[in-house]
């Protein structure tokens, strides 16, 4: 007998908060997504000041399920296709509904440039159908999810119909659960920290205890002088203006936790 809309949501409410560690989490999330019809499903999550929007995004801002093939994640990030994928634009534009690629693009809502995006996944990497859920939009982070079915355009269609409302709960719940914990944070904004060197990552930890930099050989072996050198660099490494920002940083990302 087929659960309910409800309890397939309930048990996986219920599931999600036994289940420790990312990977114990989406896996979760995949098995529901697929008794719901879909084959695959990605999170993404953009710390957007330490990503400059005109920079390439790192294939680390996504974590995907194997029927998401990881050369399309490697040829995304290459082309810089972010800058013009259409869900990310409708995630930071604020939008919150549903979108359907294909049916998108069957409107005409797209450009030629974001309509190459869809393209290149469906044509060279068989990714037939997908359905984004835009899920956080503010100055400092964009969160949005995926599913993809192989399927045919009718039979996603009837997924959607049936099941969009269930999935968009599903992955709601699974966010919160993300950006709540972070060690589940670290998975995305750490690989944008091994940039930063052994020293680099003293001066942070210094840095955000708000002190001033001439005593920091107090607190470590790095003299003042060579530590407001390496100001200008970690800035730059971490998109921040100035020192105030960087520090404003670190806490609003828990920097100091993954270093």
């Amino acid at each position: 007998m087929k659960m309910s809309d409800s309890t397939i949501i309930a048990k996986f409410a219920i599931e999600l908060t036994q289940r420790t560690g990312f990977d114990a989490c989406f896996n979760l999330l995949l098995e529901t997504i697929h008794q719901l019809g879909f084959d695959g499903v990605l999170y993404m999550s953009i710390p957007v000041n330490l990503v400059p929007a005109d920079t390439h995004k790192p294939t680390s801002i996504f974590q995907a399920s194997n029927a998401y093939p990881k050369t399309f994640l490697e040829h995304y990030a290459h082309e810089n296709f972010a800058n013009d994928d259409f869900t990310i634009k409708e995630i930071s534009s604020g939008k919150t509904n549903l979108i359907d690629w294909w049916d998108t693009d069957r409107r005409g809502l797209i450009s030629q440039a974001e309509r190459n995006v869809f393209s290149v996944a469906r044509e060279d990497y068989q990714m037939r159908n997908g359905l984004s859920i835009p899920l956080l939009n503010n100055k400092h982070e964009i969160s949005g999810a995926s599913v993809i079915s192989y399927d045919t355009d009718q039979v996603f269609s009837r997924l959607v119909r049936d099941n969009a409302a269930t999935v968009s709960a599903l992955l709601k719940l699974f966010h919160q659960r993300a950006y709540s914990d972070v060690d589940f944070q670290k998975i995305f904004i750490e690989p944008l920290l091994t940039q930063l060197s052994t020293k680099e990552k003293q001066l942070l930890k210094f840095i955000v205890t708000g002190l001033p930099i001439k005593i920091i050989d107090q607190y470590s072996d790095l003299p003042p002088g060579y530590a407001k050198n390496m100001i200008k660099n970690v800035c730059k490494k971490l998109n921040a203006n100035n020192v105030n920002e960087l520090r404003y940083y670190l806490g609003l990302y828990r920097i100091i936790d993954m270093i």
